[in-house]
């Protein structure tokens, strides 16, 4: 399994060879920071709020490398969950790179540029919504 959803609503369809897990170089060591679809066109990350939301602008980031290189050629749809509230988001990559704003966190060596979306810009997915990702 992938791993995105395998506990919401008891989904679990996804299957890992349909997907190709991101990673980044990370000060020294690889992070993995998403699994893209590259048949569907679908860019999967799971986050936890209260560790990962930029609280500052109460929004989620993306490498910026990653989505210049991966996801904006072709539009990927970027879904993400957040895996404490179960709540999942959806936007185009194309969206998340118009509505973004950019930080770097200097004095942090395991993360580079980012491209921050805030959570008013995301669109909060329905249970049918989910559900259609699967058939």
């Amino acid at each position: 399994m992938c791993g995105i959803y395998k506990n919401f609503n008891g989904l679990e369809k996804f299957k890992i060879n349909m997907y190709e897990k991101i990673f980044i170089d990370s000060g020294g060591y690889k992070r993995h920071i998403g699994d893209r679809d590259k048949v569907k066109h679908r860019f999967l990350k799971q986050v936890n709020s209260k560790i990962h939301k930029f609280r500052k602008l109460d929004a989620y980031g993306i490498d910026s490398n990653t989505l210049t290189k991966l996801l904006l050629p072709d539009n990927y749809k970027i879904i993400l969950e957040e895996v404490d509230t179960r709540k999942v988001y959806s936007t185009s990559a194309k969206e998340f790179k118009e509505k973004g704003q950019y930080y770097h966190f200097k004095d942090r060596v395991d993360h580079d540029t980012q491209l921050f979306l805030p959570l008013k810009d995301w669109h909060l997915m329905t249970e049918q919504e989910i559900y259609n990702l699967n058939n």
